[in-house]
């Protein structure tokens, strides 16, 4: 029998482990976890350096880390971490934290919750590492015409899932619900980069780039996914997974020492020096305002590149329900009210937006196309920058969907 097999029956046989006498004995496991973790923890944070904090680690605890989970799988390796609650953790404490395929397996409201906990627990400078399934490599399996890595996946995950062939629809609506003993451990949520991206920012991470499996600018960080392991077929994995960093960053700033503002207060200032801050204040905005202004720029263009991709999500939920993307015709429209121009969707389940489509940050429409010029098979989505032509440098260059200019 081949080794993938192996994997794939062993796989499923773990998926549908629920006995009562299974859970019993996880809920054992975590009574003594709660009760030795304390003194755990307390002896790794005075003897590991650099410290690690991974959750969600199964049956994969990592050399020199703190391997957490919420189900104590190997006691003794891996502690008891609840990552949807407060981390009983202190503050600043962690050089990286690191989640493989667990944030997926948990709401989207407590994957923002876990995320401002990793925040906390790491020291500026700091850096937190997740994987997860990428929504958008599990929306292009929907695709007519799919290329080898998708076959590959496709064939292998519905043999997982104990298909009768391979099945692309009944794969990408698997990733939403199974992959779990129970419908409350499977999937909950999938992430898109723009998605994780836009959270981990939110959550005060700097810095945020997706990385490729294995690799990573910090030592600590590189080959140390696992997941592979458990699945049994690292070309599986690679094509599914979605990896992104953010840092912790630096404060600006020293605090002030108490009452200092309002000793400033009480001072006042003289007719002197108030003519002295007037000129300085002078010189910062001749020099200040143009880099201003480029900042300006930098935030338009990133908003739209954000919009861009929050449609392109959008677009991608439309085609999994409709089994294509909305015509030129029918436009963004279609994603918030159903079309009555063009071919009427088979089965339209909208509205795809929670709000109005939006115009880009300069207050032109978005353009799309579909099929697109760029993107035959699917859509073309950009803006035309501040003003409104093709091409243009700066806040006038075209930003697109594809990440490339528009051919001319």
């Amino acid at each position: 029998m081949p080794v993938t097999d192996v994997h794939v029956r062993a796989a499923r046989w773990l998926m549908a482990r629920s006995q009562p006498a299974f859970h019993l004995e996880l809920a054992r496991r975590r009574v003594v976890s709660r009760l030795t973790r304390g003194s755990a923890v307390q002896r790794y944070l005075r003897t590991a350096q650099p410290r690690g904090l991974q959750l969600g680690t199964g049956h994969n605890p990592l050399p020199g880390w703190l391997n957490t989970d919420v189900q104590v799988f190997r006691r003794g390796h891996v502690h008891l971490l609840d990552a949807t609650r407060p981390f009983p953790l202190p503050d600043g404490a962690f050089d990286h934290v690191y989640s493989e395929h667990q944030i997926e397996h948990i709401p989207l409201e407590a994957g923002e919750r876990m995320l401002a906990e990793c925040f906390r627990v790491l020291r500026p400078g700091g850096v937190v590492r997740i994987a997860t399934p990428d929504l958008e490599r599990i929306a292009a399996l929907a695709q007519p015409e799919l290329d080898g890595d998708q076959r590959h996946y496709v064939e292998y995950v519905s043999r997982l899932l104990g298909l009768p062939g391979p099945d692309p629809t009944r794969v990408i609506n698997a990733m939403f619900r199974a992959f779990g003993p129970d419908a409350d451990t499977g999937h909950q949520f999938i992430y898109s980069f723009g998605t994780l991206a836009d959270r981990l920012r939110a959550a005060g991470f700097a810095d945020v780039r997706p990385r490729e499996m294995g690799e990573s600018p910090h030592p600590a960080l590189r080959g140390i996914e696992r997941h592979q392991e458990v699945v049994g077929d690292e070309r599986v994995v690679r094509y599914e997974t979605l990896i992104v960093e953010g840092t912790r960053p630096a404060p600006d700033a020293p605090a002030r020492a108490p009452g200092a503002v309002a000793r400033a207060a009480r001072a006042g200032f003289t007719l002197i020096e108030m003519l002295v801050i007037i000129a300085i204040i002078a010189v910062l905005a001749a020099v200040v305002a143009p880099e201003v202004f480029r900042n300006v720029g930098d935030a338009n263009a990133s908003a739209a590149r954000q919009q861009i991709e929050i449609l392109s999500t959008a677009l991608d939920g439309y085609r999994l329900d409709n089994h294509a993307y909305p015509t030129t015709e029918q436009g963004l429209a279609a994603l918030r009210i159903e079309p009555t121009v063009g071919p009427r969707p088979r089965n339209w389940r909208g509205p795809y937006l929670r709000r109005a489509v939006p115009a880009d940050p300069w207050g032109n429409p978005y353009v799309y196309l579909s099929p697109g010029r760029a993107n035959p098979q699917g859509f073309d989505l950009y803006s035309l920058g501040r003003d409104g032509r093709e091409g243009g440098e700066g806040e006038d260059a075209d930003l697109t969907s594809w990440g490339e200019p528009l051919a001319k």
